[in-house]
């Protein structure tokens, strides 16, 4: 796995605890998974 990809990982679970609004949750993971495809 690259380091940029684990990074992003970091910021997407520091988001996903500070943050419970699972509408933004989906939205940085849909953003994540068009990244990494």
């Amino acid at each position: 796995m690259a380091p940029s990809f684990r990074r992003a990982l970091q910021v997407y679970f520091f988001l996903f605890t500070r943050q419970g609004n699972a509408s933004m949750n989906a939205a940085i993971f849909r953003f994540f998974f068009y990244f990494s495809a």
